[in-house]
């Protein structure tokens, strides 16, 4: 071809090209444009939309129809499918027998590509595919190597459906509503168990299952009563809810109920008999109070009568109900009464009386019988005790964890003080009874209350500490007038260091307000109770005749001579403001007013115990002396007069002539001769008012013709390890 003609087919083609672009357009109104030259463009909307290819005009648009009617939507559901359009078009002209295919996020296509008509339109059916939501459908179409896609946003939404259901037995034809369905069963044995069944069906579809999982809730009478178990909450498996019922005490009608929350409530009950149990047998339960007051007394917060239960109960153990159970004393002495003296066993099987105490102190037990089936059935409580519940003076003692503690140079030393009470025939006072404390050195807790007749505070080592005559000082008195606690000397010679001075016997010296022996501190419990005595003719009360240990009020004998200075502070019972004497009657309440002019018109005094506790020093003061007591250091050596062996005594206190702490360690060394008896010594616990001694025996080596020297060491070491040690000279002489 020429120059001159290809230029003329170029300009041709230029003209073709327009007039087809002229005679290009769409008049579908749910369809976007697309410009094959200028690329896609996304329709507008959610019900159309059209993109465009990569070359020529190829374009692709969607519209979404009411399957049914054909009008535009953009939505579709189970019951209203929708119908998805595309229509390709090909520089504006629609393009037949071209293959369109479809997806989309949500919903399902059938098919899921489609061929365009002559019309250049492609269909398939968009339905809900069982989810509800929000998606996007993608059309893809390829026209002799151009590509075009358009997408579409719709919503899949859930068919407006009505559920109805109800709850009762069965299912389909055989559904009974508001019916729990109990196998049958009518009347239930004793101790028995069933399966109480219900059903959740549609009523709106024929009484299928209805299947979405409901909790049902059980519960009857005899249930909320403790009588019967049953599963409280059960979630249904295919429309059903099943829970096992059983007896155990309940007898006669009992109804099972079960409720259920759909949206609202739904209701099924049964009704059924449970059948009364046979005696298995009659158990005791409890006896409270087991300690009872003696009757016209109370005691100390005690009580005169106690509720005594027992227990009807079947084969099984479990209760029976309605059951007559008469009672009866082992004793009457003393007036003693139960009431009432028969009665019936309530739903959970148990019986209860009543024992009222007595005049006189004893033991008692209620025997319960009850008979069933032409057998009778039988059983005896715990014993009882009759007593006053009131403590007194000779039942009441002090002790001690700790009587010797290292306290004199060392604060928070603590030592636990126990009291025990018990009433004027030795049983426990009741539970609760107060116990006062107070000490004349270190610190106290104020009381406690007695559990089992016993209770226990801490003593701790603090200010004030007892003080008194100290070894190497001169004699002291206390003087009031100074406050408490306050010594001076009475201007005499100091006493020597030497712990053997007044070891036996212990201090002495007492001035007309008392000798005062440091570091030992009086503790005082007081309780509200009453005087002993001796019941000489066995009538269980005080009156002429009778022996009492007559009490006058409590005070704190801080110098330990048993009589109450007036520098020692007392307890004022009656707030009279003066210390009262024993006033020579008996108080207490087991006293027979009638007859005896003995009985005081106050039942109750502070009855007291006194404990005392050595605050010993840690430095020790020692010597050795020989059998006689004559000390080995005053000049003399100890002489082991060649190969004999000499008896020694070790004599050791503190700084107050006062036992060491203890678990203090003592030990004896020599660097000549042995040792054979009384090496080493540790100290006991103990409250003994003086210095501490402890027998041994050295022997010589008896070598001849020759005089051996050496010194006997005595060692003492506390339990907080100070340490005191002391020498005496050892000397033996053997001739040839």
């Amino acid at each position: 071809m020429g120059r001159f003609q290809k230029i003329l087919m170029m300009l041709f083609l230029v003209v073709m090209s327009f007039g087809l672009a002229g005679c290009s357009g769409s008049d579908d109104a749910f369809s976007g444009d697309g410009d094959g030259a200028n690329g896609g463009s996304s329709g507008g909307g959610s019900s159309g939309g059209s993109s465009g290819g990569s070359g020529g005009s190829l374009a692709i648009s969607l519209a979404l129809v009411d399957q049914a009617t054909g009008s535009a939507t953009t939505s579709v559901s189970a019951a209203s499918p929708g119908e998805l359009r595309a229509t390709v078009t090909l520089n504006g002209a629609t393009v037949g027998s071209q293959v369109v295919s479809f997806a989309t996020t949500i919903g399902t296509l059938t098919p899921s590509s489609g061929l365009t008509n002559t019309a250049g339109l492609a269909t398939v059916v968009l339905s809900d595919g069982g989810t509800s939501g929000a998606g996007t459908i993608t059309a893809d179409v390829t026209v002799s190597g151009t590509a075009a896609t358009a997408t579409l946003n719709f919503q899949v939404v859930s068919s407006a459906t009505t559920t109805t259901v109800d709850m009762g037995s069965g299912t389909g034809a055989s559904f009974l509503a508001d019916t729990i369905g109990l196998g049958g069963i009518t009347d239930l044995a004793a101790g028995g168990t069933l399966t109480a069944t219900v059903s959740i069906v549609e009523t709106s579809n024929n009484n299928v299952a209805y299947t979405t999982p409901v909790t049902v809730n059980f519960t009857s009478a005899c249930v909320v009563a403790g009588t019967a178990t049953m599963d409280a909450a059960v979630l249904t498996t295919a429309g059903i809810a099943s829970s096992t019922y059983l007896a155990q005490g309940c007898t006669g009608s009992d109804t099972i109920t079960a409720t259920a929350d759909v949206g609202t409530t739904l209701n099924a009950t049964a009704n059924f008999t449970v059948q009364s149990a046979s005696v298995g047998s009659l158990e005791f339960v409890s006896a409270t109070p087991e300690s009872i007051s003696l009757q016209g007394t109370g005691g100390s917060g005690g009580t005169e009568t106690s509720a005594v239960v027992f227990r009807v109960v079947d084969a099984q153990g479990n209760p029976v109900a309605n059951q007559l159970v008469n009672f009866s004393l082992d004793t009457v002495v003393g007036g003693l009464t139960l009431n009432p003296t028969s009665a019936t066993s309530d739903q959970n099987g148990l019986v209860q009386t009543v024992v009222q105490s007595g005049t006189v102190s004893t033991s008692v037990g209620v025997t319960a019988t009850t008979s069933s089936g032409g057998s009778t059935y039988q059983t005896q409580s715990s014993q009882l005790v009759v007593t006053t519940g009131i403590p007194d003076q000779d039942s009441f003692s002090l002790s001690a964890s700790v009587l010797t503690p290292e306290a004199w140079n060392h604060d928070g030393v603590v030592s636990v003080i126990t009291a025990r009470l018990a009433d004027r025939f030795n049983n426990p006072v009741p539970d609760g009874t107060a116990v006062t404390f107070t000490t004349e050195g270190g610190s106290i807790e104020s009381s406690c209350t007695t559990t089992n007749g016993a209770c226990s505070v801490n003593w701790t080592s603090q200010a004030p500490r007892p003080c008194g005559q100290t070894m190497g000082a001169a004699d002291v008195v206390l003087d009031p007038s100074l406050g408490p606690n306050q010594c001076v000397t009475t201007g005499g010679v100091a006493n020597p260091v030497d712990p053997v001075i007044d070891f036996d016997p212990p201090p002495q010296g007492e001035s007309s307000l008392g000798q005062p022996y440091g570091g030992r501190a009086t503790i005082v419990a007081t309780v509200v109770g009453e005087e002993s005595f001796i019941d000489t003719n066995g009538n269980g009360v005080f009156d002429d005749g009778d022996s009492m240990k007559d009490l006058p009020e409590a005070w704190v004998d801080e110098n330990e001579d048993g009589v109450r200075g007036g520098f020692e502070p007392f307890f004022d019972f009656n707030a009279n403001g003066s210390y009262d004497a024993a006033d020579g009657a008996f108080n207490g309440v087991l006293c027979n007013r009638t007859v005896s002019p003995l009985c005081s018109s106050d039942e109750t005094l502070h009855i007291r115990e006194t404990l005392v506790l050595v605050m010993s020093g840690s430095a020790a003061y020692i010597d050795v002396v020989d059998g006689a007591l004559m000390q080995f250091n005053a000049g003399n050596n100890i002489d082991l007069s060649c190969d004999a062996a000499v008896a020694f005594t070790v004599i050791y206190s503190d700084l107050h002539h006062q036992p060491m702490p203890v678990g203090t360690k003592v030990t004896v060394t020599s660097s000549h001769g042995s040792i054979v008896l009384g090496g080493s010594y540790t100290q006991a616990d103990t409250t003994y008012n003086g210095a501490i001694a402890f027998a041994g025996n050295i022997e010589g080596t008896g070598t001849a013709d020759k005089t051996n020297t050496g010194l006997l060491i005595v060692t003492v070491e506390t339990p907080r390890g100070l340490i005191s040690q002391a020498s005496y000279p050892v000397t033996e002489t053997c001739p040839p």
